[in-house]
């Protein structure tokens, strides 16, 4: 559902767009900081090290 200025009602309309890029494969994990990121078989970015969820996903 569109509002009339284009926005759609589920986004803040004052909030600045994250910069922050998307973690891919073979990243340096965020959780630990030591890791490496890789897809687990659900499809999730799991840190090899400390097993935390960086992504998840799946391909239509």
């Amino acid at each position: 559902m569109k509002e009339d200025n284009g926005r759609f009602w589920w986004r803040e309309q004052d909030k600045p767009a994250c910069k922050k890029p998307q973690p891919k494969p073979g990243d340096i994990c965020p959780s630990c900081g030591k890791g490496s990121l890789a897809f687990d078989g659900l499809f999730m970015l799991v840190c090899r090290r400390c097993q935390q969820i960086a992504d998840s996903g799946a391909f239509t």
